[in-house]
């Protein structure tokens, strides 16, 4: 693979070949050392995660599936439309987001009750001694720094100097408990207590109400599409991927 590969790419398994996962990338070889990365430090998803913690990198097998061009990558109403294809035409077990979308190209905006959502989700919280010994540690050293590029740091109207007395001296911080003082739960007189002993114990299901639950689990599960149904929406999937493609380049040979 060369440095900077453009397109779509697929993560097989060696031991299960029908589990995979596809995505698309402007540099396939960067996002493949990022996928390493992520699955090292568990943070995966939940499906691809559990597989690489059982079989390892060796069971994975890294290819391309079609080479694009940077333009081709860029979301159109949020989708990526040649990976959008190949996850229509394969259907990919590890992707748990069956929609091709990407932030490429744009800037994520929020919204005012957004941020103040947020902003009440940060008040009252307490750090630990441990985390502010560890913000003490991260922060050294940037105040030097700081100082050599803006020689007028400490003179800044906003700046602290000795003397001064903190805004918050004196004042309590943090919010008060929405239920402090309420009494929260009330204890049925059937709440199961310790010591007693379940109605049903020792007591087996009859063959036909374990009929009554696999009948009802049945009818929960989704039906699977039979292997001749997979193949002919793969097939119309890649016919869509060709065509799509085809007339894109027709459109950017008429403009030029």
């Amino acid at each position: 693979m060369s440095n900077n590969v453009c397109g779509v790419y697929k993560i097989a398994s060696k031991v299960h070949p029908d589990r995979f996962y596809i995505g698309s990338a402007v540099n396939i070889r960067k996002r493949w050392s990022r996928h390493k990365k992520d699955l090292e430090r568990q943070k995966g998803n939940d499906i691809f995660q559990n597989h690489y913690n059982k079989y390892g990198f060796d069971d994975l097998v890294f290819s391309v599936v079609a080479v694009c061009d940077k333009e081709e990558l860029m979301p159109i109403n949020g989708i990526i439309r040649p990976e959008q294809f190949f996850m229509w035409a394969y259907d990919p077990y590890f992707n748990v987001n069956k929609i091709a979308g990407s932030c490429m190209g744009t800037k994520r905006v929020f919204t005012e009750e957004h941020k103040r959502h947020m902003s009440e989700g940060r008040k009252g919280i307490v750090f630990t001694e441990e985390h502010c010994n560890n913000i003490s540690k991260a922060q050294r050293g940037k105040k030097q720094i700081i100082k050599k590029l803006n020689p007028n740091y400490h003179t800044n109207s906003g700046s602290w100097e000795k003397g001064n007395v903190p805004w918050n001296k004196g004042k309590k911080t943090g919010q008060t408990p929405w239920n402090k003082g309420k009494k929260t739960g009330v204890k049925p007189s059937t709440m199961f207590k310790k010591g007693d002993v379940p109605w049903n114990k020792g007591k087996p299901h009859s063959e036909e109400h374990k009929a009554n639950l696999k009948k009802a689990r049945a009818q929960r599960l989704p039906i699977p599409d039979s292997e001749e149904t997979r193949e002919l929406k793969r097939q119309g999937s890649l016919r869509r991927w060709a065509k799509w493609r085809e007339a894109k380049k027709k459109r950017i040979k008429g403009a030029n």
